[in-house]
């Protein structure tokens, strides 16, 4: 079966499509042998479910691949009913041969399949942490200006932990428990150690200094489903594979 959904309701895909297959009673009972392909364009969100009875038949890593290598590419260039043709044709081509995977297939096509998800896992924790070392020194700037009383380094600081804090908790609320202790790190870490010369040149220990010169130093340039009882009607659960584009 093929559906598609204008919204998912705030749901999951693999919650949304869990749902479908079951009230839908997709697959034989007795085999447990149904498959949905669920494709919410609006969350740009899909979901190959399988039955129980095609596990070994369609195991997670096969349907992965699918999904990666048949319909994301045609989604991607907003191509949606080419790219669900082509991918419902090779699920069915999979399903009609009935052939059960061996271990070492299944091991074959996991391998082959996670190569890509290993590098962008890669090129994803560099970047994160480079992005929690911009954290640090923003937060390591904001404390030296306190300690000087350097108004205008202080605004400064104020400024890079809003946008290297507040920038990805405003689309990823969950993320603050991780800057927000990183961020006060910085601040207690930059508060404790001796200030940069950029930070206190031309400071006086009097009050604060909110001049935009930084002394002789220079200015800085930058910061870094229940089965039927006799009809059809299989249940979900034997795994499947999700993506987005």
């Amino acid at each position: 079966m093929v559906a598609t959904t204008a919204s998912l309701g705030g749901m999951s895909v693999e919650e949304y499509g869990n749902r479908v297959f079951n009230e839908w009673r997709i697959g034989k009972a007795a085999l447990d042998n149904g498959v949905l392909v669920l494709v919410a364009p609006t969350e740009r969100q899909i979901r190959i479910e399988v039955g129980y009875g095609l596990e070994g038949v369609l195991p997670d890593a096969l349907a992965g691949a699918i999904v990666r290598d048949d319909f994301l590419p045609g989604f991607r260039d907003g191509n949606y009913e080419a790219a669900i043709l082509t991918g419902v044709r090779r699920v069915a081509d999979v399903v009609r041969a009935r052939q059960v995977l061996t271990p070492e297939q299944r091991h074959a096509v996991a391998s082959t399949s996670s190569r890509p998800d290993v590098f962008l896992w890669i090129v994803l924790g560099i970047f994160a942490a480079m992005w929690l070392a911009g954290v640090v020194m923003a937060g390591a700037v904001f404390g030296q200006a306190v300690n000087v009383r350097s108004g205008s380094n202080l605004m400064f600081g104020i400024f890079a932990i809003v946008v290297f804090v507040n920038l990805p908790v405003f689309f990823l609320a969950r993320t603050a428990f991780v800057l927000v202790p990183v961020a006060l790190a910085g601040v207690v870490w930059g508060y404790r150690r001796r200030p940069l010369d950029w930070v206190s040149g031309g400071v006086s220990s009097s009050g604060w200094d909110w001049s935009v010169s930084s002394g002789s130093s220079g200015s800085d340039s930058g910061s870094s489903s229940d089965s039927g009882d006799s009809g059809g009607g299989g249940s979900s659960g034997g795994g499947g594979a999700s993506g987005s584009w």
